[in-house]
Parts: C-alpha cells; sequence; structure tokens
C-alpha cells in the first residue's frame, strides 16, 4: 500500500461507518468519493491531500482551507451532524489527529506573573509565549491554551521576529487572550503569502498592487 492509499470504511451512512454493511477498502486518496462531504468537508480534505499537512494542526488545517477561524473544523467532524462521524474517521484513516485536549500548558494557578524586567525580556525574547505571565489580570475561565502565542506556526525567521516586536507594542494596550486571536488571523494572510509567493522572505518584498491585493482577494474568495 502506498503512502497516499488509505484504509478506508466505505459506507453510505454513518450507522454504516461504524460497521453495518459496510467494507473496507485499501484506496487512492484521489479516489475517495467526496460528493457526501459538504462545502467545508471537501475544502478542509483538498487541504489534507497533501501528506505534509495531515500532521499539522488543525488550526493550520482550517487556515490553509481559507477559514478565518476553527469553527468550521469542529462542525466538519461533529458527531451528531450529518456524516459527521463518517467524516472524522475519514480523516483518521487518513493519519489526522482529530481529538484534541488544551495542551500540555499549565492550570493557571501553577503560572506566575512576572515582575522582573530581565526575566521579562528573557520571556518575550522566546517563540512560544504563555500570556498568564505578562497580565496579573486575565479571565480565569478560560483554558490556558487561549493564552499561549506559538510563534513557530510562523515559517519565515524573519517575519516572526518582526511580529514578535509588534506583539511586544501590544502588551499595553491589548487584552490578555487577544493575542492568540491575533496570531491566528494573521496566519491567514501569512499562509496565502506562502502559497502565492514561496521565493518571499520578507515583508519589505511585498509591493501593494502586485502582490498585498493579490493575497487579500485570495482571502476574500476563501470566505
Amino acid at each position: 500500500m502506498s503512502k497516499d492509499n488509505i484504509r478506508y470504511i466505505h459506507g453510505n451512512t454513518d450507522m454504516d461507518a461504524q460497521g453495518n454493511n459496510s467494507e473496507v477498502l485499501n484506496i487512492p486518496i484521489d479516489l475517495i468519493d467526496t460528493s457526501w462531504m459538504n462545502t467545508a468537508q471537501r475544502k478542509i480534505f483538498e487541504v489534507l491531500k497533501d501528506i505534509r499537512n495531515r500532521k499539522k494542526h488543525y488550526k493550520e488545517i482550517t487556515t490553509l482551507a481559507g477559514y478565518t477561524n476553527s469553527y468550521a473544523w469542529h462542525k466538519c467532524i461533529m458527531r451528531k451532524r450529518k456524516n459527521g462521524l463518517r467524516y472524522r474517521e475519514l480523516l483518521e484513516s487518513m493519519g489526522v489527529k482529530t481529538e484534541y485536549v488544551n495542551g500540555p500548558y499549565p492550570p493557571h494557578y501553577k503560572v506566575s506573573y512576572i515582575e522582573d524586567t530581565i526575566e521579562r525580556s528573557k520571556a518575550l525574547s522566546q517563540d512560544e509565549w504563555d500570556m498568564r505571565m505578562f497580565y496579573k489580570d486575565y479571565p480565569r475561565h478560560s483554558p490556558p491554551c487561549k493564552f499561549i502565542v506559538n510563534f513557530r506556526r510562523i515559517e519565515i525567521r524573519n517575519i516572526r521576529e518582526i511580529t514578535k516586536r509588534y506583539f511586544v507594542v501590544k502588551l499595553n494596550d491589548w487584552k490578555p487572550a487577544n493575542f492568540h486571536w491575533a496570531l491566528d488571523t494573521m496566519l491567514i494572510f501569512f499562509n496565502t503569502m506562502y502559497k502565492l509567493y514561496p521565493e518571499i522572505k520578507s515583508l519589505s518584498e511585498l509591493d501593494r498592487e502586485t502582490s498585498v491585493e493579490k493575497i487579500l482577494s485570495c482571502i476574500s474568495c476563501f470566505k
């Protein structure tokens, strides 16, 4: 079986996918029938045809599919929705992770606010921030993952550092949870830019008329 073949449970309904009147087929991914999928499921499936995307976090996957948030992902794999279970099992057969927890992040009571200027600078120089370290007050009802900002998701180092400097400037203006959301939003632009202009290594290489407007146009088409 080639790396692009999957062990696919073929059936007509969610009940079929659980084992009744179904058959297990080893078939090339390009031959998978997608007529039963809704629009969001098809868009995400197209992204996951590329084996390099199958180990990515669902937020990156939905961004590559053209969505501005991960709500589409959750709707696609929801067990109670039509074909939700069938779609979930198809993704899992492709090696895509569909079950997530909040992540290996410490609970609120174990995170300490950083007051020391030097220690604060060291923390801000890292490629992953826990915003709870930079704010004394933040909504405790939100899960830890909502305060994690992972700059490693920005592939180009130069752009990653520029984004970090911009976020440092915003520490006095934004709320703790804004940073996680802001990076997710910026990645929509960056990922579209990578797809259209893979040779670009710096934002200074972008031209408004020839590149920026084309990127924004593509993002608009995805929505």
